[in-house]
């Protein structure tokens, strides 16, 4: 039986991880595109991220009203 701090820690610890990934996937890449003088294309990149991620959060918080 794992100790609950001990799992709470684990889950925050592999939050925040998950979180840097993402961030760094999501803005890195861009970021690179930006200093090297493609400057449109990362702006369209970061702005494609924005549109999806606020796509699935109406989605699933769609899904969530329907089944409240």
């Amino acid at each position: 039986r794992i100790n609950p701090i001990l799992g709470i820690s684990l889950f925050l610890l592999l939050f925040v991880l998950s979180a840097l990934i993402s961030g760094s996937i999501i803005l890195g890449y861009p970021a690179f595109l930006f200093f090297n003088g493609k400057k449109e294309l990362a702006i369209q990149i970061v702005g494609w991220c924005i549109i999806w991620l606020v796509l699935f959060l109406i989605i699933f918080g769609l899904i969530f009203l329907s089944w409240r």
